[in-house]
């Protein structure tokens, strides 16, 4: 029982040190190749990497990789999901600022055009440090 607590414990650590990024991680130089990595090659990227800090033996190395693999296709299935709202999430708000403009009458859609071109100006502006465009 503790061997599963301490690998469970080490599993998280390093899955936050993949978190905070670095060469070679989903937040290094190599984040479009990681990206583009099917779920069984992450988690055998992954595993190679704890394998390598942890000094993992066989028997620990195979667990990890297995758990690594249920970990990334879950992932990867969370990420679909989550595609997919954010398209019905943009085709809701087409679809009311659609019906919003259907009501009102040109110069309030003027008025209304003027002040989404700022708040999308201050957003640029505040969003400078990470790249947002």
């Amino acid at each position: 029982m503790k061997k599963i607590a301490v690998l469970v414990l080490m599993i998280g650590t390093i899955t936050v040190g993949f978190a905070q990024g670095g060469p070679g991680g989903p937040g290094g130089p190599d984040r479009e190749k990681f990206k583009d990595m099917s779920p069984e090659e992450r988690a055998e990227k992954r595993t190679e990497k704890m394998a390598e800090m942890l000094d993992l033996t066989a028997d620990q190395k195979e667990k990890i990789l297995k758990l690594n693999l249920e970990h990334a296709k879950e992932m990867e299935s969370i990420k679909a999901e989550g595609e997919k709202l954010k398209e019905k999430a943009k085709n809701e708000r087409d679809s009311n600022k659609k019906a919003v403009e259907s009501i009102l009458t040109d110069e309030q859609k003027k008025i209304l055009e003027e002040k989404e071109k700022e708040r999308e100006e201050k957003r640029k502006e505040h969003c400078k440090c990470c790249n947002h465009e």
